[in-house]
């Protein structure tokens, strides 16, 4: 029995995570998906500055006022994942972010939107991996390989598109 046929490709995970994602900006709250947005960019940002600190932390190789420390066999992969989860979630669900500006967006504007977080979220957690690891994904996925080759643009597009729908409401006679 072939063992490929067995495992599920990365193109699976990626595209039912890419579902979810966008399901979750068209179903939820229409501003919760700019407020999960710059959640993510919040997030991407600590795992990368925080993620090798808390990891050393983790594996017992930095203390806390020179007693406290933890050993574990966590991964940095693991470590710069569960905080940027962390960092998405308490910033989605807790803090006082609001997207009010967001309510004259067409239903369409909101698709991109989902769209355009679940690239984010999908390439800012292929980037914690190991490179071997990243290698191995887009080798192996078509998707992975898109979502790897358009980093930058899945950094940027969000932003591009924050400015110009906050212009065309302004001009349009919005706030």
């Amino acid at each position: 029995m072939d063992q490929s046929a067995v495992v599920p490709s990365w193109d699976l995970f990626i595209t039912l995570f890419a579902i979810i994602i966008i399901a979750y900006g068209v179903i939820m709250a229409r501003e919760k998906i700019i407020v999960t947005m710059v959640s993510a960019y919040v997030g991407l940002v600590v795992a990368k500055v925080w993620g090798t600190t808390i990891y050393d932390f983790f594996n017992g190789n930095k203390t806390i006022l020179n007693k406290v420390w933890i050993r574990s066999s966590a991964s940095l992969f693991l470590v710069q994942l569960v905080l940027f989860g962390i960092v998405i979630g308490v910033l989605s669900y807790k803090s006082g972010l609001s997207a009010k500006e967001g309510k004259g967006l067409s239903t369409i504007e909101y698709l991109v939107y989902s769209i355009l977080a679940s690239g984010l979220i999908i390439s800012s957690i292929i980037s914690f991996m190991p490179e071997s690891q990243q290698l191995s994904v887009v080798e192996s996925s078509r998707l992975g390989r898109l979502t790897m080759n358009y980093q930058t643009w899945w950094i940027i597009l969000p932003i591009v598109l924050m400015v110009f729908t906050s212009g065309r409401r302004k001009n349009s006679g919005g706030e």
